[in-house]
């Protein structure tokens, strides 16, 4: 109970904010976005978010949910997550934008990149400081037309991303490029 009263006064103070597909700036974003097929690389993470250094606010990463949306040949899609220090962009992908929770609730400082159809993300080496975790395959797959496979991380705010570093997410389909939408929320507050 404890933890929905915090959350319930952190999203009356304009601290929440939402991100996804979804959300870039125009009416044309497309739902779902082909990532081409691969291997896990350090620098093609699928999505970067990064909170810069001089945000001001640690990032409390509350919900990850994935959606596969079409088909992919072979094994079902391999997911895996780090945090690392510094910002990790370098080039390509597709910009999303923090959406606030609250109408009216002030901007996010946090930048956010999607990798879609041949524009990945390339991210910068990683750091001595990188860290791994939760590496594991969607627990269903996308088997038939209009079928979605859907992975939820609730992390509950206990993936705390301060400023100055980055969260990053690989979906890894190693024989075909998978069909993919997300949603990340996550709330601020001052370290």
């Amino acid at each position: 109970m404890p933890y929905v009263i915090q959350v319930d006064a952190i999203a009356l103070a304009g601290n929440m904010f939402t991100a996804g597909c979804y959300n870039a700036v125009g009416p044309t974003a497309a739902l779902s976005e082909a990532a081409a097929a691969q291997t896990f690389t350090a620098t093609k993470p699928t999505l970067l978010f990064i909170n810069p250094a001089g945000s001001g606010y640690n990032c409390y990463l509350t919900n990850l949910e994935l959606f596969q949306t079409g088909t992919v040949a072979g094994a079902r899609p391999n997911i895996m997550m780090a945090y690392d220090s510094g910002n990790r962009y370098s080039s390509g992908a597709a910009a999303r934008y923090p959406v606030n929770k609250m109408a009216g609730g002030r901007t996010s400082a946090v930048s956010l990149y999607q990798g879609q159809n041949a524009s990945l993300v390339t991210a910068t080496a990683a750091t001595a400081f990188v860290k791994y975790f939760t590496g594991r395959d969607f627990l269903q797959t996308v088997t038939a037309v209009n079928e979605i496979a859907a992975q939820t991380f609730d992390f509950c705010g206990s993936v705390v991303i301060p400023p100055g570093f980055t969260f990053l997410v690989y979906l890894i389909a190693n024989t075909t490029g998978m069909t993919y939408a997300w949603n990340l929320d996550w709330f601020e507050r001052n370290p």
